[in-house]
């Protein structure tokens, strides 16, 4: 997990671990680590707190402050572009050297402050990807579970290693085989027995 929510401890959020040397080490966001003797019991209960943590920020409204921002950002980035523009084509048109400094220090201003605004939406879209990302492992966690070989490769400490598009990959093959279970147990139940290349 890269960042948290209002009202969470940064000190409490669990960022990432690791084991090394019989010995397991847990990340905060805050920056702490702490550093505890191996078991896979513990390794459990940390996974278990993570998931937790990450169930409690998309209940809050980390969401909706992340989209709002994205919004906001826009928003002001494309105001900052048209009135950058336009106060830049106005010094095509003024043949007074003062009026032409002012008209450019005022460009300048409004380029940076757009350049802010793009910076922001940068960070923005990247905060929703990450959300996005959680979203799609806490709704096929329990089919990963299921799959001990999965369950090691994908899981709360591994998932920041994955991409946005890979889990949504994951989670598509997973929905297939689901698919396809239900399938071959219907077929048994079924009255009209359905040809194999349906």
């Amino acid at each position: 997990m890269n960042f948290s929510y209002k009202s969470a401890d940064l000190g409490k959020i669990i960022k990432k671990y690791f084991i090394k040397d019989d010995k397991i080490y847990v990340i905060h966001l805050d920056g702490t680590v702490k550093m505890n003797i191996y078991s896979k019991e513990l390794e459990e209960e940390i996974k278990k707190t993570m998931v937790k943590q990450a169930i409690e920020r998309t209940i809050s409204n980390a969401p909706k402050e992340v989209a709002e921002n994205i919004k906001q950002s826009f928003d002001g980035l494309t105001t900052k572009f048209f009135l950058t523009s336009g106060t830049l084509a106005s010094m095509l048109f003024v043949n007074n050297p003062e009026i032409d400094l002012m008209l450019g220090i005022t460009g300048t201003i409004l380029a940076a402050m757009a350049l802010m605004h793009g910076i922001n939406y940068k960070i923005s879209t990247n905060d929703l990807d990450e959300l996005v990302k959680y979203d799609i492992y806490l709704a096929i966690k329990d089919s990963l579970d299921n799959n001990s070989i999965l369950a090691e490769k994908l899981n709360i400490n591994t998932i920041d290693r994955y991409s946005l598009n890979d889990l949504k990959k994951i989670k598509e093959c997973i929905e297939l085989l689901q698919l396809q279970k239900r399938a071959k147990s219907d077929e048994g139940t079924s009255l009209i027995k359905l040809p194999k290349s349906v």
